[in-house]
């Protein structure tokens, strides 16, 4: 689903309390139906709001849309600053309404994370990647049985090992404070974020696209230290959840289905 990007609009004026949090309900259903734009658009009469999850919601939204002009062919470099800088804005409101929400901890660490590629590029990244962590790091303190924070360290854990030893070195000077994570590291994250997301499962809740990728970067994980029986089972696993009509894939997930396979062919 190719997202869209429209201009800025006039905020309106609020609806009342009591219609806000089935609004915010409704978009944040939008936002896992990757209808970024429809979601904003709802939630735009409570870009002032004092409901954390409200501004929680419209950050979800605006970090996608910025990611999504980032991805349009060709890039819309200006969209994906306005919805960046709107995205970090209403995080940081989220985290400061709300000091106990995990979910605002995971947004916010992701909304400083979108401006600074929407705004400064790779440098800028790098620069900000100890705020970022250090957030999901709250998440997790805030809600241990949260599958999405373990996901966002594993994967970050994941690339990061994978640098090249002078490219880590820089990342570390750009973001002092920031620390070392191993392959090891990755694939215990990934795996915690996955028992927690089954758990979920067995309590009802649907799967997420993000456990998609958990699976993906594992069986990556056990093909390179040349366990191929478990490099197989968590490839597969990825497969057989990309194939769940529950699951929408996003841009990540589509990537790591990609992987999945090539990593797939080699056993």
């Amino acid at each position: 689903m190719r997202p869209e990007f429209p201009p800025p609009a006039t905020v309106p004026v609020p609806i009342k309390a009591d219609q806000e949090m089935p609004v915010v309900e409704r978009a944040a259903d939008l936002n896992e139906r990757l209808a970024f734009a429809e979601a904003r658009k709802l939630l735009l009469p409570y870009a002032g709001s004092s409901n954390a999850k409200a501004r929680c919601a419209l950050a979800v939204s605006c970090v996608h849309l910025a990611d999504g002009a980032l991805l349009a062919k060709p890039p819309q470099p200006a969209a994906a600053k306005e919805y960046a800088v709107e995205a970090l804005t209403h995080a940081t409101a989220a985290t400061e309404l709300d000091g106990g929400s995990f979910e605002a901890k995971i947004w916010f660490g992701q909304a400083i994370q979108t401006k600074a590629k929407a705004i400064e590029g790779g440098l800028g990244q790098a620069r900000v990647c100890a705020a970022m962590v250090h957030a999901w790091d709250e998440a997790v303190e805030l809600a241990p049985e949260q599958p999405l924070p373990y996901h966002l360290l594993g994967s970050f854990a994941f690339h990061t090992s994978a640098l090249p030893w002078v490219a880590a070195q820089s990342m570390r000077a750009l973001s002092p404070g920031l620390r070392k994570f191993s392959a090891d590291d990755s694939m215990q994250l990934l795996r915690m974020s996955e028992e927690r997301r089954v758990q979920q499962g067995q309590q009802g809740a649907p799967p997420k696209a993000f456990a998609v990728q958990n699976c993906s970067m594992l069986g990556r994980l056990y093909l390179k230290k040349g366990d191929k029986p478990s490099a197989r089972t968590w490839l597969d696993r990825a497969l057989e959840l990309a194939a769940n009509a529950q699951i929408v894939l996003d841009h990540s997930a589509h990537e790591a289905v990609a992987d999945a396979k090539k990593a797939r062919a080699k056993l």
